[in-house]
């Protein structure tokens, strides 16, 4: 298809699920290789943008000038989640396939994900296994439910005072500016 109906000045965006890119730099691994063929053996260089979602954050870098980047921009725009993934753990990613990239924009901010990290991830990782728990104490006890209820309530007042404090403090204060 590629051949027949992409003519060789066109412009191309490829869209996918997973931000591999960024992933494979953070994992040290290798997935979506028949994307990355579809790019390098096919598409040429006419790859304009690579977009992708799913990591619950917005993060653009732009290839280098001069730098043969088989992609010009790469974009994360995953913002639609019911939480932001970490932005500052993606710090050191500046290469894909060869091309030197430099990082544009990203929300949150590096500085304000590594804020936000020491506020709130030990507490929602506690919070989530022990939701757990009970929901497996549920399952095999007639008693389950009865507590499960009880900490579900306790689950969302905990919400409220961990996650809400910090964020409507910083974000809520950011936005209007006082």
């Amino acid at each position: 298809m590629i051949v027949d109906q992409v003519g060789a000045n066109e412009s191309v965006i490829v869209m996918t699920h997973e931000p591999n890119w960024l992933l494979d730099w953070y994992w040290g691994s290798s997935t979506g290789q028949n994307v990355t063929h579809l790019i390098e053996e096919h598409l040429k260089g006419r790859c304009r943008l690579r977009l992708a979602g799913d990591l619950h954050n917005y993060m653009r870098h732009s290839s280098i000038p001069g730098s043969h980047s088989l992609v010009e921009h790469l974009l994360v725009n995953g913002q639609g989640g019911a939480f932001l993934h970490p932005t500052h753990i993606f710090e050191g990613f500046k290469e894909f396939h060869g091309g030197h990239y430099e990082n544009q924009a990203t929300y949150p901010s590096m500085q304000d994900s590594r804020r936000v990290r020491h506020h709130t991830c030990t507490p929602l990782i506690l919070l989530n296994i022990a939701h757990c728990l009970l929901f497996l104490l549920n399952k095999t006890s007639s008693l389950g439910f009865t507590y499960l209820a009880r900490f579900d309530k306790g689950v969302s007042e905990l919400y409220e005072i961990v996650l809400l404090r910090d964020f409507k403090k910083y974000f809520v204060h950011k936005v209007d500016g006082s």
